[in-house]
């Protein structure tokens, strides 16, 4: 068997990952690492304004 013939038999798995997969991504990471420190700072800033409670 030739060389050529081997190169067509191997298939190269690839994970499917489109532009809009991507872009979604990139976009929904940021946001929730943004929500979370925001539920973190209005806590601890809560907890700062009425240690009481």
């Amino acid at each position: 068997m030739s060389k050529k013939r081997k190169l067509h038999q191997i298939k190269i798995v690839v994970p499917h990952s489109s532009i809009r997969l991507q872009l979604i991504t990139g976009f929904l990471v940021p946001i929730i690492f943004i929500i979370i420190i925001g539920v973190v700072s209005y806590q601890k800033s809560y907890e700062g304004t009425y240690p009481e409670l």
